[in-house]
């Protein structure tokens, strides 16, 4: 799928001819473009001063406004753009629709052709380079809270996926990325096409069905592809077993107990107390309480179950107790769910 440079894109490839000539060479080629025109278009020329690439995007970028319903924002990367390192405070997923790419993860170069798709965790590192005019690579970043919200029955299942979101989401991404080969599948082309196309038409209901068509897309890729997946080993055996602690008490939320925890993996429940807020950012009750809520919420939306049901199924003894937990979460009584 060709689509016409941008002069943005432009100006990249002369510059990509003409940027290991020496600063008088970069110079003369940015003076023979009119005044204004770097800053318009955001540029990113490494060696200029004023003219560099941010490190770190966080979600207000893509997600500025408060109570935005945009889960999913989809953008076409600039080919040519000299390639910097940067991070994103969500996760980000990356699709060739066509022509080539070079991906820099944590340092590690990887060649991606038409029909890859790679999911990168939050705060990776990386660098993206296209040098040709075919490459058209379509970028989607995701809210962290999509995957925990939207998405948080699909990552209750036991695949690939789901262990590569819960250590992004819950241990400090021991896993940087993970890689679909799709091939030229033209249901997933369609789809992430179609996602980019709603983001710039921005017609009725455009939110609703991005993230209907991400989900969609998610499952099928699963479906077809989940098997051949590519992921990097844990660094560590310590690794292994952190995201083994996460995964027991998300698997076992509604009656674990911090003993219990510390026993299964043979540690003192000194050490596991210590070991989860390290990991996590939050204490096993936070925790806890999350998972608890996060289900609660899920049962009262999807079901038909009494409150009294459903507050024995993520784990209170007391209905009473479960209510005013709930209302502390969400602002609202849980039968409310249901109006």
């Amino acid at each position: 799928m060709f689509i016409q440079l941008t002069p943005k894109e432009i100006f990249y490839k002369e510059y990509t001819g003409v940027k290991d000539k020496g600063e008088a060479a970069i110079r003369n080629l940015i003076d023979s473009y009119p005044k204004g025109f770097f800053e318009r278009n955001l540029l990113v020329i490494p060696e200029v001063p004023g003219l560099n690439s941010i490190t770190f995007f966080p979600e207000s970028v893509y997600f500025p406004k408060e109570g935005c319903k945009e889960s999913v924002r989809v953008l076409r990367h600039d080919r040519y753009q000299p390639a910097v390192d940067h991070a994103h405070e969500s996760f980000e997923i990356a699709y060739v629709l066509s022509g080539s790419c070079d991906e820099w993860i944590m340092g590690e170069k990887h060649e991606f052709k038409e029909g890859d798709l790679w999911i990168l965790a939050p705060n990776t590192m990386h660098r993206m380079y296209i040098d040709n005019d075919d490459g058209i690579v379509l970028t989607c970043i995701l809210k962290k809270k999509t995957f925990e919200d939207v998405f948080a029955e699909m990552l209750r299942r036991d695949n690939i996926l789901t262990e590569f979101f819960l250590s992004g989401i819950y241990s400090g991404a021991a896993n940087a990325y993970i890689i679909f080969p799709t091939k030229k599948d033209i249901t997933v082309s369609g789809n992430i096409y179609h996602l980019y196309r709603e983001g710039i038409e921005k017609r009725e209901y455009y939110e609703e069905i991005q993230t209907t068509l991400f989900i969609s897309t998610m499952m099928h890729i699963m479906r077809e592809y989940g098997k051949k997946a590519i992921m990097p080993d844990f660094k560590s055996k310590n690794d292994v077993t952190d995201y083994a602690i996460i995964r027991y008490i998300k698997e076992h939320y509604a009656k674990v107990t911090l003993n219990e925890v510390a026993n299964k993996f043979h540690y003192s429940v000194s050490y596991v107390s210590r070991l989860i807020p390290k990991l996590t950012g939050m204490t096993f009750k936070e925790i806890q309480q999350k998972l608890r809520m996060e289900k609660a919420c899920s049962l009262m939306k999807y079901t038909d179950c009494p409150v009294a049901e459903i507050s024995e199924r993520v784990g209170y003894v007391n209905t009473e107790t479960f209510i005013r937990a709930f209302k502390k979460q969400y602002g609202c009584v849980p039968s409310s769910m249901r109006r």
